[in-house]
Parts: C-alpha cells; structure tokens; sequence
C-alpha cells in the first residue's frame, strides 16, 4: 500500500513538472525575428521578434500578434490568407479586392462598425516583386483602427497580408515604431514562382513575330545594301578596265617579227591605192587603139 501511494505521488509531480514546462497554448510560437516558412516553402515572411505566431487558425495561412502593452486588450496583428488561383496585379483587381477586403473582415467579427476602403497604390517588397496595397479603416468598441493590406501572387495562388492597427499609430509613425516595425515584415515576404501578367501570352507571341518581322527586314536590308555594293564594285572595275585600254600605247614589235608586220603595213596600203584606181582602160589598151588599121590600097586578087 505504502509502495502504491509513493508511486501515485511521483505521477503527480511528474504532471505537474510537464505542466509547469508547457506554454500555456500548445500552438503558439515566439517568433525569434528569421523567416517563416509556409505551405512548404512557397510563402516566407519576417515576423518581428517576440511576437506570438499561430498557423492553425481557421480561414488564415497565419496569425501574428505583437506583444502585450500594459492593460490595452487590444494587440497588432499580421495575417496571412492563402487563396487558389493567379490574380493579376492591375485595376481590375484591385475594383475585385476593394469589395473582397472589405467582405470578409466585415464578417469575421460583429463588432466592427463603419468598415470601408480608402486608398489603394502599387508597390514593391524588398525582393522588387510587385504588389498591390489597399488601406482601410474602421471602428471597434468606439475606437478607431486602420488597417494595411499587401495582395501578392504567383502562377497558382495569391495571398493577402494584413496589418491592423490603432489609427494613430498609422497617422504619425515618428512617434511609435509600430507601423515601421510591421511594414518592415510585411514587404519582407517572399513568394515562389513569377508574378502573373494579364495577356502574357499574346505579349509573348507579338514579342515572337516582332523579333521575326525585324529580323526579316534586317535580312532585307543586308541584301539590297550588299547588292548594290556588288553593282558599284562591277561598275568601278568595268571602268578602270576600260581606261586602261583607251590609254594603252600601241604595241611595239622588234626583231624578225617587225618586217613581217612592215610588210603587211605596205600590202593593205596596195590595196587600198588600188581601190582608189578610176575604173579606166589600162595603158595596154589605150595603146592598140592609137593603131591604126591599114588601109585598103584596092590590090585586087
């Protein structure tokens, strides 16, 4: 019996050693300042030292509260939501998520009040991908709070980041580093895969057949230019050829080869004296004309 009761007693301060050692919410997490790695890797984000991480809250990819300042309920928070599906990162998406945003917070608590949208604008995060930033605003138990949104996106999902806050904090940031601290971790997130652009494709095929038009004409261009380099060489040599021969003096012949090239000089110019001869009688016959024929001296036979 007394062997029982030692043993009960040791499981008792066993449990309440365990107890002592475990946080009081078994799913939190103190962030120690590194990146976070979510849904395997394909989103990160920074999550300020010393907050208190969550990622298994229903409806969000991850829930970070900042930590707790004297008797204020109220905590900043980060939240992350992962949806399916590309969004482009232009005008139409942001008409889209102007009336998304504001959805969906209405809905997850009743005691917001006059939740609306202000100003949205494209930005960049530290790793130069493009976002899109919303702000808005609204009021909880007669206090007023803004809030930051980050819209980012690859070619499978886009995710939407959150930052709420009290709205002074928001109007002056010199006087708390509250909003620098967060913006610091929200542009710190890190997506995998390339932003999608709207009509990609058809950039892609016009880039295509411009490259293809541009290299035609350059082809084109190349030939005529080579081709008329081609005529002003033929007709520069055609006329230094043609010069050359006009200037060329004539050929001088010596030796046994000359008198034949003499002789033939005097046989053309016999030639060419006759065939200046006056189609006349010749002297032969000119002469057996001035015979006279013996007369008839009438000796009869």
């Amino acid at each position: 019996m007394d062997k029982q009761k030692i043993i009960y007693v040791l499981y008792l301060l066993a449990t309440m050693f365990i107890h002592s050692r475990s946080p009081a919410n078994p799913n939190e997490v103190i962030a120690t300042g590194g990146q976070i790695k979510l849904r395997d890797g394909e989103f990160k984000i920074a999550i300020p030292k010393g907050w208190s991480v969550y990622t298994n809250i229903p409806g969000q990819t991850l829930l970070a509260q900042g930590p707790k300042q004297g008797d204020v309920g109220f905590r900043r928070a980060i939240q992350v939501m992962t949806f399916g599906g590309p969004r482009y990162l232009d005008e139409v998406t942001a008409t889209e998520f102007n009336e998304l945003i504001a959805r969906k917070f209405e809905a997850a608590s009743t005691s917001m009040t006059n939740y609306q949208m202000n100003n949205h604008m494209r930005v960049e995060l530290a790793d130069r991908r493009p976002a899109l930033l919303f702000y808005s605003e609204f009021e909880q138990d007669q206090k007023k709070y803004m809030q930051a949104h980050l819209l980012v996106s690859n070619l499978e999902r886009h995710f939407l980041m959150s930052y709420t806050d009290a709205a002074e904090h928001f109007a002056n940031d010199a006087r708390t580093p509250n909003l620098n601290e967060a913006w610091q971790s929200l542009i710190s997130a890190e997506v995998e895969g390339p932003t999608p652009v709207r009509y990609r494709i058809f950039f892609q095929v016009g880039g295509m057949v411009g490259l293809l038009l541009v290299s035609m004409l350059g082809l084109g261009l190349y030939r005529k230019l080579s081709h008329r380099k081609y005529e002003q060489e033929l007709k520069s040599e055609f006329s230094e050829d043609l010069s050359t021969v006009q200037n060329k003096p004539p050929k001088q012949v010596s030796g046994p080869s000359a008198s034949l090239y003499e002789d033939q000089d005097e046989i053309e110019s016999l030639h060419d004296s006759h065939d200046r001869v006056p189609l006349d009688e010749s002297d032969e016959a000119q002469a057996l004309k001035k015979v006279k024929k013996p007369k008839d001296d009438g000796i009869a036979g």
